[in-house]
């Protein structure tokens, strides 16, 4: 299983990074520039909301992805596994605290499994 984490500090309320993050219209926003997302239906809100997307990476990989939001702590934390798609595994994780009224630390937190062991 491979895991990446990073952090961030963004000049901004914590309330206002974990609202912009958990909105779908940002989605393209919050994804890395070689995966475009586009959201094809959601239900429900918070904990236990589906998301079913439309991914392509690097303009050639085309997948669909369900995931699920597992945890919903606002503002302090967001998990949303994928339930249906291309991986084996995958879990992703964001964390938020506020060093100080004007700051937010955001932590990225993706666990993962490509299918078929190391081959991908």
């Amino acid at each position: 299983m491979t895991i990446i984490e990073s952090s961030v500090v963004i000049a901004a309320p914590i309330e206002a990074v974990f609202d912009f993050h958990t909105d779908t219209a940002n989605l393209g926003l919050i994804s890395p520039p070689w995966m475009k997302s586009k959201l094809i239906r959601e239900s429900g809100s918070g904990e236990g909301k589906m998301l079913e997307l439309q991914v392509m990476q690097y303009n050639i990989f085309p997948s669909k992805w369900i995931v699920k939001i597992e945890e919903f702590d606002r503002p302090f934390r967001i998990t949303d596994p994928m339930i249906s798609g291309p991986m084996k595994y995958f879990r992703h994780s964001r964390t938020f605290s506020q060093p100080c009224a004007s700051l937010t630390q955001m932590v990225d937190h993706l666990e993962y499994e490509v299918p078929f062991g190391f081959n991908g």
